[in-house]
């Protein structure tokens, strides 16, 4: 229902994702999601973007 009302949307899974690269920074360890993971996300949600205003334009990754 996010979509309808932003307000309920709970941050705390950001809010644990940033902790945790933070602590891994701090830490010297590796994160929970590593780098290539987080890029691959980026990756689909910047094509759904490019695809959204071209009726749903199938975007190869």
């Amino acid at each position: 229902m996010g979509a309808n009302d932003p307000n309920v949307i709970d941050l705390l899974g950001h809010q644990r994702k940033y902790e945790n690269v933070a602590n891994s920074i701090q830490h010297n360890t590796e994160p929970l999601t590593s780098d290539s993971v987080a890029l691959r996300v980026v990756a689909i949600i910047q094509a759904i973007y490019r695809s959204a205003p071209d009726n749903s334009k199938r975007i190869e990754l």
